[in-house]
């Protein structure tokens, strides 16, 4: 039978805690995990836009039975394999599992021994290129303005002790583009030195960095990228391990090392131009991906991308009920701002606010709203365009009010401006 041949070579008198203490199972079960997870972790992807949805195809409905049954949480409705959700850490814990019986297995296969060093090369060259990729991703997103965008009004015009950390950290973030050209490039610098074997670690070195300060963030600020910025970080410094001893004598003792020269040394593809031609191939993929959603959009730096319509601010000036004025104190709304990402959001005069998903019909000139029990409300909108005002029914109760507002100067707010000064003075 086939397991009869797999283990024909197994050394039955090595014990489960001999083969915990070996050095090449621990490298093969964190080789083993950071590939799974690579492969299973859940990542939005331009050129294969499915690879979420087919993640929790094959193992929401699994897991969340685990959860859920087994260890007794309770999950949010419609709960997805997504960014530090409960079901994302049980994933993990899967690719934890599954990489630590396949390790016990190889180790056990006296064959695993003649293939290890070509597997773990690959892997090595697998996790390499993953990890440039991903900080090449996240670098360019900055660049062009895309991952700390500019606040929304909405952010601008609340207490600055009513917001969460994390919105405070990706806002004041989002106020500087240099700031921003300046992350981006600090990853963007390490993922082109990962792409060249002579430059790579290097690469791996400032990766390491990079991403332990993002960890430090993520987990300061709490910041909901836990989990993917740990495992980010991990890859960087496993694919660093193989040349911690070098790393060592040439830091620390401060003698001459060789860090070209690999630990694995191992080459698939003898022929050297269809070598070149598959690495550039593999990094044009790379790129295409990159930039991609940047070329779809042409937007290349947020900061100036245009606007929905009405979008911004608005401050309620006059209120009426049953066409009667009233004070502006009795308006249930103190102010409303239109999202960018079609939302339309209502502050109360305590500070408080109401969201709701937003469809402007500019021909009947109504507002359709959606809350998040997917309820439905129309509201009848006026807008004047050369007075900058805005009237909006606002029904509550057995009362309906018309509110009229002026949109607010929201650019000019002080946070929005670049100023700079060389001294105090």
């Amino acid at each position: 039978m086939a397991y009869e041949n797999i283990f024909q070579d197994y050394d039955y008198k090595i014990s489960l805690k001999k083969l915990f203490l070996k050095q090449s199972f621990w490298a093969d079960l964190f080789y083993l995990f950071a590939i799974l997870t690579v492969f299973l972790l859940p990542f939005p992807l331009a050129l294969f836009p499915i690879h979420q949805s087919l993640v929790n195809l094959l193992f929401k409905d699994v897991l969340s039975f685990i959860t859920q049954n087994i260890f007794q949480v309770n999950l949010l409705k419609n709960a997805e394999i997504s960014s530090d959700s409960i079901l994302l850490y049980f994933l993990v814990l899967f690719i934890w599992g599954a990489a630590c019986v396949i390790s016990i297995i190889f180790q056990l296969w006296g064959k695993w021994q003649k293939w290890r060093s070509k597997a773990l090369y690959l892997f090595q060259l697998i996790l390499a290129y993953y990890l440039a990729f991903q900080l090449l991703n996240y670098g360019i997103d900055k660049i062009f303005k895309a991952q700390f965008y500019l606040p929304e009004p909405n952010i601008l015009y609340t207490n600055f002790g009513y917001l969460d950390k994390d919105i405070l950290f990706w806002s004041v973030m989002g106020l500087s583009y240099p700031y921003n050209l300046f992350m981006g490039i600090a990853e963007v610098l390490p993922a082109l030195l990962i792409f060249y074997r002579k430059t790579r670690i290097l690469g791996f070195l400032l990766s390491f960095a990079v991403l332990l300060n993002v960890v430090a963030i993520n987990f300061s600020f709490d910041i909901s990228v836990k989990v993917y910025s740990s495992f980010l970080c991990f890859l960087s410094i496993l694919l660093l391990s193989p040349y911690f001893q070098k790393l060592y004598r040439f830091f620390i003792l401060k003698q001459v090392v060789n860090l070209e020269d690999t630990p694995i040394k191992f080459s698939f593809i003898q022929s050297k131009p269809l070598k070149v031609g598959l690495k550039s191939f593999t990094i044009g993929l790379i790129l295409i991906e990159c930039f991609l959603p940047f070329l779809k959009s042409l937007n290349f730096n947020d900061d100036l991308a245009p606007r929905p319509y009405l979008h911004g601010a608005y401050e309620v000036t006059e209120v009426f009920v049953e066409n009667k004025k009233i004070s502006i104190n009795q308006s249930p709304i103190k102010r409303f701002y239109i999202h960018r990402r079609n939302f339309l959001i209502f502050e109360t005069h305590q500070g408080q606010m109401a969201d709701y998903e937003l469809f402007i019909n500019q021909i009947q000139h109504v507002f359709l709203l959606k809350d998040y029990q997917q309820n439905t409300y129309t509201l009848n909108y006026k807008y004047n365009k050369t007075e900058q005002t805005l009237w909006l029914e606002y029904p509550m109760g057995n009362k309906t009010f018309w509110l009229q507002a002026k949109a607010l100067d929201w650019q000019k707010l002080p946070a929005l401006q670049e100023n700079f000064h060389w001294a105090i003075d």
